[in-house]
């Protein structure tokens, strides 16, 4: 479960149990907290540490630990692939960008300081090589070259 709370997407089937029951057997989920915590909460995390219930993937969803249930395995593969195929449609340097926006901003004040650093992110990247190919393609009405890259979901 903690790796779940590390992911970026997480796609279960519905069938799909899960627990943090280090509790169970007289453990803590010490190297996973922090990473569980700020995925899914104190008070969701609280109950999980110290209860160890299982709970099924509607919940997992609801808690934030899964993007998306699905019904079986070949439903999971396909909505594998349906994601890869989405995110080859974005500019690499900018997901990563992005990823890296979302943890240096979350939990923070909006304030000055947090809007002047959004600000110079913002200006970093208008600078980057991938905008100037990315605002080209899309004057050509064509797909950027990373676009043309495929993924393939593997299980």
């Amino acid at each position: 479960l903690g790796l779940l709370a590390c992911c970026d997407f997480v796609i279960s089937v519905a069938s799909a149990k899960f627990a943090l029951s280090e509790v169970r057997i007289g453990m803590i989920p010490a190297t996973i907290s922090p990473y569980v915590i700020a995925k899914i909460g104190i008070p969701k995390s609280q109950r999980l540490f110290l209860t160890g219930e299982p709970f099924d993937a509607a919940e997992a969803q609801q808690m934030g630990l899964v993007s998306e249930v699905v019904a079986d395995a070949e439903a999971l593969q396909a909505a594998a692939q349906k994601l890869c195929d989405t995110m080859t449609l974005c500019a690499p340097e900018a997901v990563a960008a992005s990823k890296a926006l979302v943890r240096n901003v979350m939990n923070r004040e909006i304030n000055h300081t947090l809007k002047d650093y959004t600000n110079s992110e913002l200006a970093k990247v208008t600078q980057s090589q991938e905008v100037a190919i990315g605002a080209k393609a899309f004057r050509a009405k064509e797909k950027p070259a990373w676009a043309a890259s495929k993924l393939t979901a593997k299980l």
